[in-house]
């Protein structure tokens, strides 16, 4: 339960940054928000292959420690491209870090529910 406390953190951590990374990296607040919005819009279609992708490829377990694992690598990549000032970067890490965050979510919170109504 504690990845999920840290996940939580690294979503919320942008926004905690939000001065410096307006003055270090020339951001404008529309542009700020798109860290945001990026974090969100995979899952509008890409939830469901990775639901299919844990349900029937890797299995509850291994799925969590692959997912676990790109959810690391996602917030690596942005805090590498906060590092380098690179926005573009920023947006690939939180894209996929909001990508499998997401359906690590969905497994644990939703999953146990309906396996234990079958």
């Amino acid at each position: 339960m504690f990845f999920i406390s840290g996940s939580y953190f690294c979503f919320d951590n942008p926004g905690a940054l939000q001065d410096n990374f307006k003055t270090d990296l020339q951001m404008s607040t529309s542009t700020f928000v798109l860290l945001y919005s990026i974090y969100s819009w995979p899952n509008v279609i890409l939830c469901f292959i990775g639901g299919f992708l844990l349900d029937s490829v890797f299995g509850i377990r291994l799925g969590t420690v692959i997912y676990m694992a790109l959810t690391l690598i996602g917030q690596i990549i942005f805090a590498s491209g906060a590092l380098v000032n690179a926005f573009w970067v920023m947006m690939l890490g939180r894209f996929v870090f909001g990508y499998v965050f997401n359906i690590i979510l969905l497994e644990m919170f939703l999953c146990p529910f309906i396996r234990s109504s079958n």
